[in-house]
């Protein structure tokens, strides 16, 4: 119901976020504690490196980013498999990973990830498909940037930008971020030939990255 009205928020015009300082650390671990029992349950081990970062934000909202990602974790990935929670400073910006070693995404569904409903044909589970798009959504509001990496069979990365600050009243939607570290397009196959696609802050046009030579 909470990713329902947030969708429903986000179409109106403008959308807005109120914003103070968030300090991540206990936000990420109170959305991993939350989550930690149906982890257990299905068989899943989670891992976190955290060191302190504070940005400008919702926290209601960043909690609800970082339990979306974890819950998609929880979705896909199957028993005994493993989720690396990952959280610093980047420059001016603060980093956040959720990566997993689950089954991986489909190239020609990577570029949709981020779109409300959207279920990949091959992934056999059940869901509304909103999730994702409630992240990418939420990231934007924060003036922030989002990107997935992934190759079926070597598990999926989300890394998540935002940049830190002093709170202000509000920020519209819509605004711009300030120069992402990676030029405004965050390449996240470094390591290998994994496909990626980026989610900018301003206007949610993806910038799909295809693997070197």
């Amino acid at each position: 119901m909470a990713d329902l009205e947030t969708l429903a928020s986000a179409d109106g015009a403008p959308f807005s976020v109120e914003h103070e300082t968030v300090a991540l650390v206990p936000l990420v671990e109170g959305a991993v504690a939350e989550l930690a029992g149906a982890m257990q349950e299905r068989g899943l081990s989670v891992e976190t490196r955290l060191s302190e970062v504070s940005v400008s934000g919702d926290p209601f909202r960043m909690h609800q980013v970082v339990a979306n990602l974890l819950s998609n974790s929880l979705k896909f990935v199957p028993p005994g498999g493993h989720v690396r929670v990952e959280l610093g400073a980047e420059g001016t910006w603060a980093r956040l990973v959720v990566a997993d070693d689950g089954p991986g995404i489909a190239a020609e569904d990577l570029p949709h990830v981020f779109e409300r409903f959207f279920r990949g044909k091959a992934s056999g589970v059940g869901g509304s498909g909103i999730g994702l798009a409630v992240v990418a959504g939420l990231v934007r509001a924060h003036g922030g940037e989002v990107a997935v990496a992934s190759e079926p069979g070597s598990g999926t990365t989300f890394t998540i930008r935002l940049p830190q600050g002093v709170p202000e009243a509000s920020r519209v939607f819509a605004r711009r971020a300030p120069a992402s570290p990676t030029g405004g397009v965050a390449r996240e196959n470094r390591g290998g030939p994994r496909a990626s696609t980026v989610y900018p802050a301003v206007d949610g046009a993806a910038a799909r990255r295809t693997p070197s030579a």
